[in-house]
């Protein structure tokens, strides 16, 4: 009975064994398990990296992707700057244009400023309308006069000059003839048909045979007087007269004043520009300065 019981017990125990192996079969925690689990986590593993492989693929071709997208990106970069290189050149070319056009009214400016400066302050430009100066000046003679002539020294005899007329204002072209303090005395000239210009340098109220003034610049003889005409220059005043004696309205015709003063001389006649080149010269007389 002993031994059946042994037999009885050991089969127990193989059926404990066995229950036990089947629980743990079913548990899974046989000795073995965890090699088997973990090839199972390495094959499960191999095929997470399979699916981690494939996210992989999917972002390296989402980064192509977006390389190309970068590539494009850059493209528009690239054409935005050629856009922005080309609109710099034009700004600068309208920047450079504006900048011409400034300079050049400028300049405009300028030569008009000088110009004004010039006709204002240092010459005059003349246009001679009658025959009063013949023959040294013809009409519609055009001379360019010099402002600036006697800022520092005083009109010489023989000096041609531009003044208002002291009658009307007109601008009038005549020769100086006699100077400040002077006695102009017109005479006729003995054993002539004509009568002459006398600067009575004697200081004795005659016209003397050495006091008449040569005068080879005039057109003709002046005509004959009924009476010898005297003038007393004043002070700071010049006594003129146009070289076609005979048809000049000069000091011996005016009413007001027969006398240009100093300080309302605009110019002297510095030459003729057209339609030729001529300078006048100053005149060198007999007598007197």
């Amino acid at each position: 009975m002993t031994g059946t019981k042994d037999v009885l017990m050991e089969e127990n125990k193989d059926v404990e064994v066995s229950n036990v192996n089947a629980e743990k079969a079913a548990s899974g925690s046989f000795g073995e398990m965890p090699m088997d689990n973990a090839s199972a986590s390495f094959e499960a593993g191999a095929y997470g990296n399979d699916d981690i492989n494939t996210e992989v693929d999917g972002n390296v071709d989402k980064s192509e992707d977006g390389n190309l997208n970068v590539d494009k990106s850059d493209e528009s970069n690239l054409n935005t700057d050629g856009a922005e290189d080309e609109n710099l050149q034009k700004s600068g070319k309208g920047k450079a244009m504006l900048k011409e056009v400034i300079s050049w009214i400028a300049v405009i400016l300028i030569a008009l400023v000088l110009a004004h400066i010039l006709t204002r302050y240092v010459i005059m430009k003349a246009q001679v309308p009658t025959g009063s100066m013949l023959d040294t000046i013809q009409i519609k003679d055009k001379l360019i006069g010099n402002r600036l002539a006697y800022l520092f020294d005083d009109p010489e005899r023989g000096d041609i000059i531009i003044f208002p007329c002291p009658d009307n204002g007109d601008e009038y072209i005549k020769r100086v003839i006699g100077l400040p303090g002077e006695k102009v005395i017109i005479h006729n000239v003995e054993g002539t048909d004509h009568a002459g210009v006398y600067i009575d340098v004697n200081a004795d109220g005659k016209p003397d045979e050495n006091e008449l003034l040569e005068e080879s610049y005039i057109k003709e003889g002046m005509e004959l007087v009924e009476a010898d005409e005297i003038y007393n220059v004043p002070e700071g005043c010049y006594f003129v007269m146009g070289d076609n004696r005979n048809h000049s309205a000069d000091s011996r015709k005016w009413y007001t004043t027969n006398y240009v003063k100093k300080e309302n001389i605009d110019a002297k006649a510095w030459f003729r520009y057209s339609p030729s080149i001529e300078k006048y010269n100053s005149i060198d007389y007999n007598i007197g300065e």
